[in-house]
């Protein structure tokens, strides 16, 4: 009886194998997606609480909690969980590979200032899935790039320089040795006789597809500036030497021009960095110009939004300025060392007041509570975008990854008693009357 069973069963099986393989695909892809879904799109900590120091306002506190909200949200792979909606307290099922690694950058960056465990084992792990996308080139294995959704350029490269660098100089450990290698020829690759640096080598599977933009190369420079810095070979400042001048050569490149503002904050911190190790007051003097130009933007008055937000210090009203923060604080450590005390007085005030505004868009304590999360480990310590506009309510990796840099920089780089002096804003009730005022005058 069993044997006519198991007789009749290899049978079923034979005669419907393609059906049974077709199923087996499909069950296995459903699997897949369903674990998938909810690593990415859940974190439930159950376990979860608010730190200790959940209600002391200080820069030192503000930093360790958007360092360990990096945290939370790595995933069991090693990728990040990429948006979170306050609103809808869900997540995005979209993803960038390019701001994976700014990710990783801002975390190992922190690192330097708080070398904690957790922080460094969650940096490895985010690095290695990173990885997972490098290839060569066929006919010269010396030159890596990431292949990522049928598409690569040089802002991959560069931004993975940034970390792997910061790792290797923080930890001593040589484990991706070869890949700063590989990748740093990519972008010697890349460069073009004239010292500019192409954004893309391939687009949606097409060779030599795709449009330049200001900031691939911008990463680029400061990618192969800390490679300099970490290996001191001469190629990569010859490569360096070749962008200055093609980059500050208004005729090139109008970095002046709004189109080109994303260049400037990756390119004043590669220009800062270089002349610090160099000694070459030109490039310092590049990257001030840069910097005093995006400053220009910075609201340097008080005014008020329509919820009561003191405006001083931001820049479109958004978290955008964090990325021209980063820019400047490797400026001020450039005038520090030139000494020029009327930079470094002004770069105080102005890194000062903005990293003030961009704090009031971290996710604290009180934010929390008012808003009554049912998760409050999704959005604790993580930086929202802006309170005026349709993604007001959206966590997205890179406002994150910015700030926490920016605050980085400022407690590495700036005198205690600036960042002692720095207030956590809570909005005030403004009145009817006088709200178009104050919106009147920033508009």
């Amino acid at each position: 009886m069993v044997k006519k069973k198991l007789h009749g069963f290899i049978h079923f099986i034979k005669t419907r194998k393609y059906q049974i393989a077709t199923f087996l695909i499909i069950l296995g892809f459903a699997g897949s997606y369903t674990y998938s879904y909810l690593e990415q799109y859940t974190l439930i900590d159950s376990n979860w609480e608010y730190p200790i120091n959940a209600q002391e306002l200080t820069v030192e506190n503000a930093a360790e909690w958007a360092s360990d909200w990096f945290i939370r949200i790595v995933r069991s792979d090693g990728s990040y969980r990429y948006i979170y909606y306050l609103d809808k307290d869900s997540y995005s099922s979209s993803y960038s590979y390019l701001r994976h690694w700014g990710s990783v950058y801002s975390m190992i960056y922190y690192y330097q200032h708080n070398p904690y465990p957790e922080l460094l084992k969650a940096v490895r792990k985010t690095i290695d899935w990173g990885l997972k996308y490098f290839t060569t080139f066929e006919n010269d294995s010396s030159i890596g790039y990431f292949f990522y959704q049928y598409s690569s350029s040089s802002g991959g490269p560069a931004l993975a320089l940034m970390a792997l660098t910061q790792y290797r100089q923080l930890t001593g450990d040589p484990r991706y040795d070869t890949y700063i290698s590989k990748l740093s020829n990519f972008l010697l690759w890349m460069q073009e006789s004239n010292g500019k640096i192409r954004s893309m080598y391939i687009y949606n599977g097409i060779v030599n597809g795709g449009e330049d933009n200001p900031f691939y190369p911008s990463e680029s420079l400061l990618g192969l500036t800390l490679v300099y810095k970490l290996t001191g070979d001469n190629k990569y400042l010859t490569a360096l030497q070749k962008a200055y001048v093609y980059y500050n050569n208004l005729d090139n490149f109008d970095y002046y021009a709004s189109e080109n503002t994303p260049f400037i904050p990756w390119s004043t911190s590669a220009f800062s960095e270089l002349y610090q190790i160099t000694g070459n007051y030109t490039y310092a003097d590049f990257a001030f110009k840069m910097i005093d130009h995006r400053l220009k933007s910075q609201n340097i008055f008080e005014y008020y939004d329509k919820f009561g937000n003191n405006l001083l210090g931001c820049i479109s009203r958004s978290v955008a300025v964090s990325s021209t923060l980063e820019g400047l604080g490797d400026c001020y450590a450039a005038a520090k060392m030139a000494n020029d005390t009327t930079r470094m007085a002004n770069y105080e005030y102005r890194m000062r007041i903005g990293i003030e505004w961009v704090l009031s868009l971290q996710m604290r304590y009180d934010q929390c509570k008012a808003m009554n999360l049912t998760h409050p480990e999704r959005a604790f310590g993580g930086f929202r975008h802006s309170f005026e506009y349709s993604d007001n309510m959206t966590m997205r990796n890179d406002y994150t990854q910015h700030t926490l840099s920016a605050l980085t920089k400022y407690l590495r780089f700036f005198p205690e008693s600036v960042i002692n002096s720095t207030v956590f804003r809570v909005p005030v009730k403004v009145n009817s009357s006088s709200d178009s005022h104050f919106l009147s005058k920033f508009e």
